[in-house]
């Protein structure tokens, strides 16, 4: 006996167990699934006309509350439908409390049922529409003198159904309808008794949906079970009989029904639900967004919950799947996954990833340690970089290394001659503040070294603009060497400036005789490196066009002319010419 329960606790067990997030039981899944898939359908709108045929049985007052569990073929009928003036039954139609005499076939219509709320709602549907309803004892009772009694039924009734939809395959319903009964109780040989009166009813139904794709329409089809009360107390009689004073029906009734109707479909928010059940957050998300962009949407807080929900758990997703790359040991690539995980305001989430992050630039920090021999010194520093960016809390620990790369790519880079950029280096490994300040300073030393001996060789050569340069990059870095410096700087300027002047000197020369064919004018004047602003337009006139900056408190003058279809450039410096140039 013990094994049998154990055996059952084992089978129990996983429909209760922990599976998805959503729903939190597999049972609960399940549920949800088969029974609960609609929760953004389409509502039902139209339904054009449904027909029903149905089998009754019907009795007097109390007939509601008499019926057993077999309802179509019970003898209990509580009161007798029919009473007279007195209020008591017709002793002639006794033979009713035999139920085949009280069965009705019944044939209803029900057409243009209108939802006229559907863009409000879709928890369930209401709609309202028309309906009409013939009843028909099945049975003859003749009484008297070959009278017959068969009960004859037309109602022309206002519907109002409520239906609610949790499948695209079926759908339930309740229905409420009120409406104006017209009777025919009996015929005998001088004319037929009839009367009319008020009727309602209420019903209970499920429609299965049979889709038509090529139509708008779908096809409908059910069961219904319906209760009805009809009060006829209008009654005209042959022969000035006083047979029936009024008629007062109970009747239940159950009818197959077939019609048409659109609506009642899945949308994307349901199969994005489905595949939110089942997990699938990625794919539900897009489904929910795209099923946001509709006209009409259904549930909107619900949704809203839904699609926050799968924005939340997506990041467990993506953190299980980082976690797989790190434990494959593709370690960059689970930080760059680990990266774009944003927790919000999960403080867990947010914990595990920092914590899983400086795992990962431990690991690649040892790692780098262990080869870094291997390496060039380019590869070291752009790893050491990316082991930075993954986490701050080794900071320290890869900081101090990357500044030893950092000096070892400016003693690189100034072997190479690329002296400015070697000086970058040892700035930026100054900046980290782990290496030995003097140690920084030895190496500045040995570059302005090495420029000046560059600078001796450019002299020899007569390349002066280059030393110049190189000259003042030199004097910017240097705490050494200073009058070295300040000696080749004075040397090379003067050099320069007698180039420079005999260049200028040359090219305004052209200009004045250019000036004077083409303007007709003679000048004895000379302009010459070092002029003033007014000397230089009195010479020359007005240009064509003024350009003016200023840079470091220097205002800057460009002067621009064009003579015989040829363009100069004059510059100026604080108002003092300091150079031309011809385009």
């Amino acid at each position: 006996m013990k094994r049998i329960y154990f055996i059952i606790i084992l089978f129990v067990y996983p429909l209760f167990s922990q599976q998805s997030d959503w729903a939190t039981t597999r049972f609960e899944k399940y549920w949800k699934k088969s029974f609960n898939k609609m929760i953004f359908r389409e509502p039902i709108n139209f339904s054009p006309y449904s027909i029903k045929v149905g089998y009754y049985n019907y009795g007097g007052a109390n007939f509601f509350s008499k019926l057993g569990l077999n309802p179509f073929d019970s003898d209990e009928m509580g009161g007798n439908p029919f009473s007279s003036l007195d209020d008591t039954s017709i002793p002639v139609f006794d033979k009713l409390e035999d139920v085949s005499y009280r069965r009705m076939a019944a044939l209803e219509l029900d057409f243009l049922r209108k939802n006229f709320f559907y863009k409000n709602r879709n928890n369930f549907d209401i709609q309202f529409g028309l309906g009409y309803k013939f009843l028909q004892s099945v049975n003859e009772l003749i009484f008297f003198d070959g009278d017959k009694l068969k009960p004859e039924i037309h109602q022309f009734n206002l519907n109002t159904t409520f239906s609610f939809q949790r499948n695209p395959n079926n759908f339930k319903y309740l229905m409420y309808s009120l409406g104006y009964n017209e009777v025919s109780f009996y015929k005998s040989s001088n004319g037929e008794a009839y009367g009319s009166g008020l009727g309602h009813s209420l019903a209970f139904g499920i429609n299965f949906i049979v889709p038509k794709n090529s139509k708008k329409h779908d096809l409908h089809c059910g069961l219904e079970l319906k209760f009805l009360k009809f009060d006829i107390d209008n009654i005209s009689e042959p022969d000035n009989n006083n047979r029936i004073d009024s008629f007062n029906m109970e009747a239940v009734g159950l009818s197959f029904s077939f019609g048409i109707g659109d609506g009642g479909k899945r949308t994307e928010g349901d199969k994005a639900y489905g595949n939110m059940l089942d997990r699938n957050y990625t794919l539900a998300i897009e489904q929910f967004e795209l099923y946001q962009e509709k006209e009409v949407v259904h549930n909107k807080s619900e949704l809203d919950t839904m699609l926050n929900f799968c924005r939340f758990q997506t990041r467990y997703i993506d953190y299980e799947f980082a976690l797989e790359k790190f434990n494959n040991k593709e370690l960059i690539e689970s930080a760059k996954l680990l990266k774009l995980i944003d927790p919000l305001n999960d403080e867990q989430l947010r914990q595990k990833i920092n914590s899983k992050l400086y795992t990962i630039a431990d690991q690649m920090l040892n790692n780098y340690l262990n080869t870094e021999n291997n390496y060039s010194v380019s590869y070291k520093m752009e790893y050491l970089k990316t082991i930075n960016g993954i986490s701050n809390q080794i900071t320290e620990a890869v900081n101090y290394e990357l500044s030893e790369v950092y000096l070892e790519k400016g003693d690189e880079l100034m072997d190479a001659g690329d002296y400015e950029e070697s000086y970058k280096f040892y700035m930026h490994a100054k900046s980290l503040q782990y290496v030995n300040p003097q140690r920084i300073s030895i190496k500045i030393d040995n570059l302005v070294i090495a420029i000046l001996n560059d600078v001796y060789n450019l002299l020899q050569n007569k390349e002066n603009l280059i030393a110049y340069e190189k000259l003042f990059f030199a004097k910017d870095i240097s705490s050494i060497n200073s009058e070295n410096i300040d000696f080749f700087m004075t040397f090379v300027s003067n050099r320069l400036s007698d180039i420079n002047a005999d260049k200028i000197r040359e090219r305004i020369i052209n200009i004045v005789k250019e000036k004077q064919e083409f303007a007709g004018f003679a000048s004895d004047k000379d302009i010459a490196f070092g002029d003033s602003y007014e000397d230089v337009i009195n010479i020359l006139g007005e240009p064509q066009s003024t350009v003016s900056r200023s840079e470091f408190e220097n205002e800057y003058l460009l002067l621009i002319y064009t003579i015989n279809n040829i363009n100069y450039n004059i510059f100026f410096k604080n108002k003092i010419l300091i150079d031309v140039e011809r385009n």
